[in-house]
């Protein structure tokens, strides 16, 4: 065979490595889940603000508010497990390999300002068809969020632009728009959001939280599509709801859930008043909702509600604002992830409909990478539902209240993304707050989102309640290929190779080449059965080898393989690098990377 001489090739040892890795596509973080307080920054609490705390009691069990009457229904459209998608304007951005769902952005801008989403490409409205044909490019279900009266020409404010008739003429236009590019887009469905913020906005500028007694100029707007619907905002978002079904049907609406309109902000309520009512803000809230859709007239309304828990990650809001935002994922001190989870499953049964979680907050307290610094600041909700401990479990019972997914998405450039927004490479300032781990990946949040997630894909996602079962987790992720000029589907390396690269194990080189037939050195084997593996990468200030100095581009792979005793060296006190690594060499190694505990 080609390339065997003494060694063995990069094309066979990927063959071998997908059979003997199998059991490596759930990629762990490190061999024992880490522990973190809730919330413990280190920084002085803020003037009336309650510092939380290390938890150390045994968590409260987590109670189970599913309905008697069983959950709503899923969205059509939606997978039948508990799914997840990112906030993403470019598609260079999205973590390859991954089998991500969802792919949202906003479409924001105002009308009758030139500067709106509809004239960001030629001709008007294209951006939205792009979008969707890219996303489903990649597998990906497309989403939006249209946020677009608060920027509206002239008054560049909700209310006052809702009493505007030319202004929601322009607006319902818009929204029509955006309508037939959905359904021009064929196929699947798309998702929207609608107008984030502005159910909370009007709650609290109604009467008896009740949506018809907040005016809006919708028949009074003139547009046809509007024409006898009422003059308010229950009425805005029948119309809307109406336009939908006559241009788009295949699109899915998703009304805004606000965490701040029936008067307090609960996070912030529950923060200073552990006994503070969540259950009647909850049922205020649902009412709310209910008096929009109750003025809806027939056809498929909205079917979902979406709500973001948070729009900075939590550290950014103690740090930089001087207020504790921190949710205690011990669940003993309030707020809690039970209380907050059981507070919007109480909203979604009462409306009958799931809820997805949107924008939720990227930053960890797992990566050196998050210093709390700018791009870099830390959260807990990333580890809260996808820790290899616990994470299934919440995933499970946040489920059980209704939730079907979460979208990852940072509110603003300052917070923690999953990519490296910041442009700022690798980076491992040193520890605070216990978090020791060293990041390899230039990802603002030191990679802890595309290790994770991949390892909930890989171990197979989580069925919803009332939901069919999740489908069977191929080889392969969905949605990534492989486009080496030297690898082809016809040979017997391809598939092994595509189900590496598509985890991040191998790579490629810069003229598009993968080289299948080059001999595999110990030092390559060494970074592959690491990135197999997951492990954190160590770089010790001292050199276990004489020939793998600190400055060598493998030196972090190596230490790491030594450290868990899958490689070793000579008798001379060399590693010999850049050796082809031999048959018996490779299953030696794999076998220890198998076994290793």
């Amino acid at each position: 065979m080609r390339g065997l001489r003494s060694g063995i090739s990069i094309g066979l040892m990927a063959a071998m490595a997908m059979t003997t890795f199998a059991h490596l596509a759930s990629v762990t973080v490190s061999n024992t889940p880490v522990v973190h307080g809730a919330g413990l920054m280190g920084t002085a609490a803020a003037p009336n603000d309650t510092a939380t705390v290390v938890s150390t009691s045994t968590p409260t069990p987590l109670p189970t508010v599913t309905p008697a009457g069983g959950l709503p229904p899923i969205p059509r459209g939606f997978p039948t497990y508990f799914s997840m998608g990112l906030f993403n304007a470019n598609t260079s951005d999205l973590l390859p390999g991954i089998p991500f769902d969802f792919r949202y952005q906003y479409l924001a801008g105002g009308v009758n300002t030139g500067d709106g989403w509809a004239n960001w490409n030629s001709p008007p409205g294209q951006y939205a068809l792009n979008y969707i044909n890219d996303s489903r490019a990649h597998s990906l279900i497309p989403a939006f969020q249209y946020y677009q009266i608060l920027q509206s020409a002239p008054h560049y404010d909700e209310y006052l632009n809702m009493q505007e008739p030319s202004t929601m003429y322009a607006y319902f236009d818009d929204w029509k728009l955006l309508m037939t590019k959905c359904a021009q887009a064929g196929g699947g469905v798309v998702v929207v959001s609608v107008e984030a913020d502005l159910t909370g906005v009007m709650q609290q500028r109604s009467q008896n939280d009740d949506a018809t007694t907040v005016p809006a100029r919708v028949n009074a707007s003139g547009h046809p599509d509007a024409a006898g619907y009422p003059d308010n905002f229950a009425g805005m978002y029948a119309a809307m709801a109406h336009i939908r079904d006559v241009y788009a049907p295949n699109v899915v609406l998703a009304l805004d859930v606000s965490a701040w309109g029936a008067g307090d902000d609960v996070v912030i309520a529950l923060r200073d008043d552990p006994n503070y009512d969540w259950r009647g803000h909850a049922d205020r809230t649902a009412h709310f909702l209910n008096t929009i859709l109750g003025a809806i007239r027939g056809g498929a309304g909205f079917e979902l509600l979406s709500w973001n828990p948070s729009d900075r990650d939590a550290a950014y809001y103690q740090v930089v604002e001087g207020s504790n935002r921190w949710w205690d994922d011990g669940d003993v001190r309030q707020p809690t992830f039970a209380t907050m989870g059981a507070w919007i499953g109480r909203i979604g049964a009462q409306t009958g409909r799931r809820v997805v979680l949107w924008q939720v907050p990227n930053g960890n307290r797992v990566y050196r990478t998050e210093n709390n610094s700018d791009g870099h600041y830390q959260d807990n909700r990333p580890e809260y539902f996808l820790n290899p401990g616990s994470g299934r479990a919440h995933m499970s019972q946040w489920a059980n209240w209704g939730v079907v997914g979460i979208w990852w998405g940072a509110g603003a450039g300052s917070q923690s993304h999953y990519y490296d927004h910041h442009r700022d490479g690798v980076t491992n300032p040193p520890p605070i707050n216990g978090n020791v781990e060293v990041s390899v990946y230039p990802d603002d949040d030191g990679g802890y989102l595309r290790l994770r997630s991949s390892a909930y894909y890989s171990q197979g996602p989580l069925p919803l309640p009332s939901g069919g079962p999740a489908p069977t987790p191929t080889a392969t992720p969905i949605g990534c290929w492989i486009n080496f000029t030297d690898v082809h589907p016809t040979d017997y390396f391809y598939e092994p190779v595509r189900y590496l690269y598509c985890r991040g194990v191998v790579g490629g080189y810069s003229d598009g080449t993968f080289r299948p037939w080059n001999n595999t050195t110990r030092a390559q084997i060494a970074k592959i059965v690491v990135l197999a593996e997951g492990w954190p990468v160590v770089n010790p200030p001292v050199q276990t080898f004489t020939d793998v100095a600190p400055r060598s581009a493998f030196y972090g792979y190596v230490e790491t393989a030594a450290l868990h005793f899958i490689i070793g060296g000579y008798s001379d006190g060399t590693f010999r690098p850049g050796n082809p690594a031999t048959r018996g060499q490779i299953a030696r190694i794999v076998y220890n990377a198998v076994t290793s505990p």
